[in-house]
């Protein structure tokens, strides 16, 4: 599911909130969404 996640939230189809509401439904941890923000940051 990470890498689902990861590849929609970077295709824009998903922002940080989506991210954040998969750590709630229980498909990543916080530890990964953190990751995942992290990406996009080293992106810009």
């Amino acid at each position: 599911m990470f890498e689902i996640i990861k590849r929609n939230y970077l295709a824009g189809r998903i922002g940080a909130a989506g991210v954040q509401n998969a750590v709630k439904k229980g498909w990543l941890t916080a530890a990964q969404a953190e990751e995942i923000l992290a990406v996009e940051s080293e992106v810009d």
